[in-house]
């Protein structure tokens, strides 16, 4: 269920679900694959971006996460 939440909650894509699965495994690869690919289809969504960010952080891709921060915060900077 919480899958579903979060597919809907977000009212995002299919590769925006299968990302928030992803990161709950700690499968950092695919997690990083699917945010792109919503993010492809949806680039302001800040909250993906900033997602995205944490992930990369998690890979130990900082500059690459410093970017998604950014962008995040450019698109919505309440966030």
């Amino acid at each position: 269920m919480g899958e579903v939440m979060g597919f809907i909650r977000r009212g995002g894509s299919r590769p925006l679900g299968d990302a928030e699965a992803a990161r709950r495994r700690g499968d950092w690869m695919a997690a990083a694959a699917n945010y792109r690919s919503h993010l492809a289809r949806a680039p302001g969504d800040a909250a993906a971006r900033n997602d995205l960010g944490i992930v990369l952080c998690e890979l130990g891709d900082f500059t690459a996460a410093q970017e998604q921060f950014e962008s995040a915060i450019a698109a919505d900077a309440g966030l």
